[in-house]
């Protein structure tokens, strides 16, 4: 199975918890009939943005997901995860390049910047990596969206966004265990 980030932008049409339950049930089958498992969701905290990550068995399995929910959807591609630091998470870490990028490059730059990390009490917790090299999200545990911002800017990391989310689950939005 491959891990998928499928990213969704709602502009103003901001949406909330009820909203994404009604996506998940409505998504229910389809799930099955493509082999697709649902991890977590993140869910921008102004409701904007809605980024999720899948099991599947390709990214066009959650694709014709989306399509047959009629979900529209910014992107979806697969990725390798890079684990960092244990534990929760809160902000999250665009980033694009236009030419492919070696992800050993950008972990040694992230590496470099470590100090500026801890100076804005950041911890690297995971990042996704795309497989054509073009993308990338990394998820932080930090006090604020805009202590991750510093942190990134100070380093010279490159970014296209930053922002602070909640952690959306089965269990959040169903109560199950």
């Amino acid at each position: 199975m491959a891990d998928i980030i499928l990213e969704r932008h709602f502009g103003d049409e901001a949406i909330d918890l009820d909203a994404v339950k009604q996506m998940t049930m409505a998504a229910g089958g389809c799930l099955d009939i493509y082999s697709i498992d649902w991890q977590f969701s993140m869910l921008s905290k102004d409701g904007s943005s809605l980024f999720c990550h899948f099991q599947a068995p390709d990214t066009e399995a959650v694709r014709n997901m989306a399509r047959f929910t009629n979900s529209d959807y910014h992107a979806a591609w697969a990725g390798d995860i890079h684990e960092g630091d244990e534990g929760e998470f809160n902000v999250l870490v665009e980033r694009s390049w236009d030419e492919p990028v070696d992800f050993e490059v950008i972990a040694a730059r992230e590496e470099e910047g470590a100090w500026c990390l801890e100076a804005h009490n950041v911890s690297f917790i995971r990042s996704y990596f795309s497989k054509d090299k073009r993308r990338m999200i990394c998820l932080y545990r930090a006090p604020d969206a805009e202590s991750v911002r510093q942190a990134q800017s100070k380093a010279e990391l490159p970014y296209d966004n930053v922002w602070a989310f909640q952690k959306v689950t089965r269990d959040l939005l169903f109560g199950e265990n």
